[in-house]
């Protein structure tokens, strides 16, 4: 059983793989084709060029995943493509920007911070995967940590260095 359960993690880490490469590929064949490098460094700020895929879910209206310049502010990424927090702005308790092994980040810093790794890092946390879990004030922080550690405790596959 463990061994059929280690080639499942492995053949899906050569899927994720591919497709990571696979989403590098096109948008390097979408730059080279159609605008130039250019164009697409014209996105974002400095150190924090180009476009990203970000999956926003969470306590928001509309969960989805949308490509995004680096850079946007965090609020107008959720305002603008997930229909705002559940309740409203002032309903929101605390962000994780990038993902489950990045830190959160409490909504005053929410308020300002920008969509990209420098100013995600001066702030203590990250862009990671860029996968932003927003949480509403009926969000149990702690109970949310809880349950993020116990997935990471059986379901890591120690290929990432927070896992390691």
């Amino acid at each position: 059983m463990s061994n059929n359960y280690e080639k499942v993690i492995n053949i899906t880490n050569i899927i994720l793989n591919y497709i990571n490469n696979y989403i590098n590929l096109e948008k390097l064949k979408l730059i080279n084709k159609s605008r130039g490098g250019s164009w697409f460094s014209s996105f974002g700020r400095k150190n924090n060029h180009g476009t990203k895929l970000f999956a926003i879910s969470g306590h928001v209206n509309n969960p989805i995943t949308v490509e995004e310049e680096m850079s946007i502010p965090l609020r107008e990424l959720i305002e603008r493509h997930a229909g705002g927090v559940r309740g409203g702005w002032d309903n929101l308790k605390c962000i994780i920007p990038g993902g489950s092994s990045v830190p959160l980040i409490p909504r005053k810093i929410c308020d300002k911070v920008m969509m990209d790794f420098d100013d995600l890092r001066n702030v203590q946390s990250g862009l990671g995967t860029a996968a932003v879990i927003v949480m509403d004030k009926s969000a149990d922080v702690i109970d949310m940590i809880l349950r993020l550690s116990k997935f990471y405790k059986h379901e890591s596959c120690g290929q990432c260095t927070p896992c390691r």
